[in-house]
């Protein structure tokens, strides 16, 4: 591994990362650091595929129908039609 860079952080996240560390869950604050950037790089990979995938075909469809779009209005209509169904 390379040499161990210095990093600032706020005074929340040092303690944070101080508090994994003494829970014995980490071994070191750069482990904990590491772990963090693993967590934020899949959520970063999860959130570009739900981009490429749900969003991109949401956005497919809208141009193939512009029409089949549905107001701000109708959109909780129909969300609190189908929370009324689920509780009767």
């Amino acid at each position: 591994m390379g040499a161990m860079q210095e990093l600032s952080v706020s005074k929340t996240v040092a303690e944070k990362v101080r508090a994994k560390v003494g829970s014995g869950a980490y071994r070191s604050e750069a482990e904990v650091i590491r772990e963090a950037l693993r967590a934020l790089a899949d959520e970063e990979d999860r959130v570009e595929r739900w981009l490429k995938t749900e969003v991109t075909a949401s956005f497919d469809a809208l141009q193939r129908d512009p029409d089949n779009v549905r107001t701000i209005q109708q959109v909780r209509e129909h969300l609190a039609d189908q929370r009324s169904q689920r509780g009767a």
